[in-house]
């Protein structure tokens, strides 16, 4: 009895131990199961450790049912037409189970990544490198991009946060761990903001990708703009600039599309992020914006003065507006758009064109800038679609903009706004002045909002359908194909007066060439081959500096206004003061004042638009339909 007794305690302390050695497992099997079942995504930035431009990047990744999980970035994103592989940026990639161990990942291409087994994936780890440091001939858009310095974070979150193909629509988590002095700008939801950690979340990848988020010293402002939050944040490394006096100058610009819109905005949340870079350390090539659903990004040199904040008008006005195409009114590409393989709208021209031919137009109809001045700016779009190819229709250069006419590509905010002129002028002009372009996207948007799409290759039938018959002949004559646009014709109707070709009396500018210094930041005199009477008289020579033009700096931020400036108010036999340096031995300069006293010179210019001073009454009617002055 005894030895059975010890066999049987034996066996029982075996099962006993053996229970108590595998409950444990069980626990972690769950504990890993649990931690795996995620509705979405759970992705957290840390600012804190970023280093020589790279950020660390952990995403908890929802559960993938298929023995292979693929991690994907964008190839490109919408509102840009060039393919930049995001996946560039993303080093050192890592994936792990739920219990920390390594799963195996092999890279696939540049923007994906294959990880095995996939079944078993909760979480990845890599460092995303900011796109602003890059040298390469492929450089991102600075709006486009990101850039990561102790002073100030601009996350377009597409260059850092991807997604596992197939599971785009999944919800997102994000949180920014950062140092306590930054605050974060961006339309994104919050959820909380703490001292050191900010939470937000987005619906899918199109909303996470879509907010982008700007960290620096606060600088923010906002107010209220009909039924819409108008906030600004500002990055200004000396301080040049403020979110406040920004706002406020962008206020009639919010108004001004307000009253083209029909009395209110159509979000309640709308954030402009002004990245301000030093003149003398701006990368790229120029500046701009990127738009957004509910915000934009801002790229612009820090300067202060009236030029400055007509820039940001213009570019604010004109990615705002892409709220209404093709945010809003777009078709089946744009809607359903594939980060990976995108394929391109016919109707470019429409996204772009017309909506930069809008921006100036609300200004011109709010009485923010006055006729003279909107067909000057319509004058420069016409000249400079001269230098593009006329034989591509509009359709075609939009739907290759990335491979075939890549490089036609930006003729579409110069002839795509002159054709929003036109398809403008001619609906007014079949409706006695009563219907505008602007109306029949409005009539459009009431269809296709922003919840369905119109089919691209039925986009000229549907506007048709919602406007007059007319516009199917001249959509397939001046869209579809490439005849010339009727600019005299339809501008002749609005009371404007268009010359292909004419001669002008100006000022004479002494018939100098200049040209840009970059090391001495001036502009100088580079050629007095064809110095004239004036030039003469005021004595300028090669090498010159010209500082100021009747007491107006002279330089690249100034350069606009002042020649407007020199053009508008000189007039025959006024005395006229350059202020120059000239250069002397030893790389030294000397400080001059030249006067001379102006003539006028004959000009051949091309495209003339001015108000018609013989325009008859039907003509000035519908003119003042069109722009309201």
């Amino acid at each position: 009895m005894k030895n059975k007794f010890k066999l049987l305690l034996g066996f029982f302390l075996l099962v006993v131990v053996g229970f108590a050695q595998q409950r444990p497992v069980a626990n972690r099997a769950q504990n890993a199961a649990s931690k795996r079942v995620l509705a979405g995504y759970e992705v957290t930035l840390n600012l804190n450790e970023a280093r020589d431009g790279l950020i660390p990047v952990e995403m908890k990744t929802p559960i993938v049912e298929a023995d292979t999980a693929v991690f994907g970035m964008p190839a490109i994103v919408p509102g840009t037409y060039k393919i930049y592989d995001f996946g560039r940026f993303i080093f050192d990639l890592q994936a792990f189970d739920a219990d920390g161990m390594p799963l195996y990942v092999q890279k696939h291409g540049l923007n994906q990544w294959k990880i095995y087994p996939g079944r078993k994936l909760a979480s990845l780890r890599y460092k995303a490198k900011e796109t602003y440091s890059d040298e390469s001939d492929r450089r991102i858009f600075e709006p486009a991009g990101s850039d990561y310095q102790d002073s100030v974070h601009l996350m377009n979150l597409f260059t850092s946060v991807g997604f596992l193909i197939g599971q785009e629509q999944r919800p997102y988590r994000l949180v920014v761990e950062r140092p306590k002095w930054l605050y974060g700008v961006t339309s994104l939801p919050v959820v909380s903001r703490g001292e050191e950690k900010d939470e937000f979340r987005g619906r899918n990848y199109f909303e996470i990708h879509d907010n982008p988020i700007l960290y620096s010293r606060p600088d923010t402002a906002s107010l209220q703009v009909k039924n819409t939050r108008v906030m600004v944040g500002v990055y200004s490394p000396n301080r040049v600039i403020t979110a406040q006096k920004s706002l406020e100058q962008m206020q009639d610009i919010f108004e001004a599309a307000a009253l083209y819109l029909g009395g209110k905005l159509p979000t309640e949340l709308y954030t402009v992020l002004l990245y301000l870079a030093d003149p003398e350390e701006m990368r790229g090539s120029g500046f701009g914006a990127l738009e957004h659903e509910t915000s934009t990004v801002l790229y612009m040199p820090e300067y202060d003065g009236d030029e400055f904040f007509q820039y940001m008008n213009d570019i604010v006005a004109h990615e705002f507006l892409h709220i209404v195409t093709p945010l809003t009114l777009r078709s089946q590409y744009v809607h359903h758009f594939d980060f990976n393989t995108p394929r391109m709208s016919k109707h470019l021209w429409l996204y772009e064109g017309v909506t930069e031919y809008t921006s100036h137009l609300i200004q011109v109809r709010a009485g923010l800038i006055n006729v003279d001045e909107f067909l000057n700016r319509m004058r420069e779009k016409i000249v400079a679609m001269v230098n593009f190819n006329a034989f591509v229709p509009m359709t075609t250069s939009s739907k290759y903009a990335l491979d075939i006419y890549q490089d036609e590509y930006l003729n579409v905010y110069n002839k795509g706004a002159v054709l929003g002129m036109c398809i403008d002028l001619n609906l007014r002009a079949l409706s006695n002045g009563e219907m505008g372009l602007g109306d029949v996207i409005r009539k459009l948007q009431n269809v296709y909002g922003r919840d369905t799409f119109f089919v691209d290759e039925d986009f000229f039938e549907i506007f048709t359908s919602h406007s007059h018959p007319a516009m199917k002949e001249f959509f397939a004559r001046y869209v579809e194909s490439a005849e010339p646009l009727p600019l005299e014709d339809l501008l002749g109707k609005a009371g404007v007066r268009y010359k292909p070709v004419f001669t002008r009396k100006f000022p004479s500018f002494g018939g100098i060439r200049i040209a840009y210094n970059e090391d001495r930041k001036a502009i100088y005199v580079s050629d007095v081959s064809d110095l004239d009477a004036f030039g003469k008289e005021m004595g300028l020579k090669e090498g010159d500096e010209i500082v100021t033009i009747k007491g107006m700096p002279f330089s690249l931020e100034t350069f606009e206004s002042t020649v407007a400036n020199y053009f508008q108010t000189t007039k025959e036999g006024d005395v006229v003061e350059f202020e120059i340096n000239r250069p002397q031995k030893k790389n030294k300069y000397k400080r001059l004042k030249l006067k001379g006293k102006a003539i006028l010179v004959n000009v051949e210019q091309e495209h003339l638009l001015e108000l018609d001073q013989n325009a008859s009454e039907k003509n000035i009617a519908l003119r003042l339909k069109w722009l309201n002055q």
